[in-house]
C-alpha cells in the first residue's frame, strides 16, 4: 500500500480537543559581518520538556527554551487576523477584513502535527515569516504542494491534502553550507534576515536548503520518504476536521483581557508572549 491507494476512503473518528502549546521562528540576522542563524523556538513554559528529538536546550533568551534549525511538519488549519500596534507596543485586533496593506499586520496560527511529538501544536507568525513559510506564493507550503503533492497526486487514486506528505523546514544555506540572508522592509526599518526554505533530501546535500535549488519536482523515492503513513493520515484527518467542527479556523481576538476560563488557545488580546519577537 502507498499514498496512491491509501488516498481513498479516509474515515474521521472524533477525537479530544485540547489546550495547544505553541512554537515560533525566531529570526536569525546579518549586521555586517556577523551572522546569527535563525531558528525555531519555543519556551519551556509551552513545553516542560523538549518537544521532540530534533530539539534541543536554549538560551538565546532569557527565559528556558527550546530550539530546533529544522523540523518536519504538516499544516492542518491556518487562521489570520490583522491588528495595529500604539506607540507604547499595545496591540488593537481588527476584524479579517480590515486588514490594509502597509497600515496594518497580520497575525497568523497554524494548527500542526511536528515529527516526533504526540499532539497537535500551533505555528505562530507575523509578517515576512508568515509570508515566507504560509502564503499561496513564492513560500515555504507553496513550493511544498507545488513539488512534492502536486507530484504525488498525479498518481493518486484520489486528491490527496498537503498534510499527507512532511514538510520539512528551516534557515537556507547556500551551496557552501552558510546561511543566506534576504534583506526585509525598506529605509529605517530594513533589515537582513535568515531566509527559510523547504529541504529536499532527495537533492545534492549542498542543495538540499538552497531556495534557488530545490525546485524540482519530488521522485517516487522522496514521496516515499516524505508520506506520512496510512494510519496517522486517516488520525490527522479526524484531527483537523474536528477543529473545522469547533471553528477553530474563524475564531478572532478580541481586545480584552484573557481570563482562566478560557482555553489556552481560545484566540483573545493581548497576543502570546512569543508573538512580540516576531518581525
Amino acid at each position: 500500500m502507498s499514498w496512491e491507494d491509501d488516498a481513498q476512503g479516509l474515515e474521521i473518528t472524533q477525537m479530544e480537543t485540547q489546550s495547544l502549546s505553541k512554537f515560533w521562528w525566531s529570526h536569525g540576522k546579518k549586521v555586517q559581518k556577523i551572522m546569527v542563524p535563525g531558528r525555531f523556538y519555543t519556551s519551556e513554559t509551552m513545553f516542560s520538556s523538549a518537544p521532540s528529538a530534533e530539539w534541543k536546550s536554549s538560551d538565546i533568551y532569557a527565559d528556558a527554551g527550546w530550539e530546533a534549525a529544522h523540523i518536519d511538519m504538516v499544516p492542518l488549519l491556518k487562521r489570520s487576523q490583522p491588528f495595529t500596534t500604539d506607540t507604547d507596543g499595545n496591540k488593537t485586533w481588527l476584524k479579517p477584513d480590515e486588514y490594509r496593506k502597509g497600515f496594518t499586520s497580520l497575525y497568523t496560527e497554524v494548527l500542526c502535527w511536528i515529527s516526533g511529538h504526540p499532539s497537535p501544536v500551533i505555528f505562530t507568525c507575523k509578517g515576512w515569516t508568515a509570508g515566507r513559510i504560509t502564503a499561496m506564493k513564492r513560500s515555504v507550503f507553496s513550493d511544498h504542494k507545488a513539488l512534492i503533492v502536486d507530484e504525488a497526486n498525479k498518481t493518486a487514486k484520489a486528491p490527496l491534502p498537503q498534510y499527507a506528505f512532511w514538510i520539512r523546514m528551516g534557515g537556507a544555506h547556500g551551496k557552501n553550507g552558510d546561511p543566506l540572508y534576504v534583506d526585509v522592509g525598506s529605509g529605517t526599518s530594513k533589515t537582513t534576515l535568515h531566509d527559510i526554505s523547504l529541504y529536499r533530501s532527495s537533492l545534492p546535500e549542498s542543495q538540499q536548503r538552497d531556495p534557488d535549488c530545490i525546485r524540482v519536482p519530488a521522485s517516487r523515492d522522496e514521496l516515499k520518504s516524505l508520506y506520512v503513513g496510512k494510519d496517522m493520515l486517516y488520525s490527522l484527518t479526524a484531527i483537523r476536521e474536528q477543529y473545522i467542527a469547533e471553528k477553530w479556523d474563524k475564531q478572532i481576538r478580541n481586545n480584552f483581557r484573557q481570563t482562566e476560563e478560557q482555553s489556552y488557545d481560545a484566540p483573545v488580546s493581548p497576543a502570546p508572549q512569543m508573538d512580540d519577537e516576531a518581525f
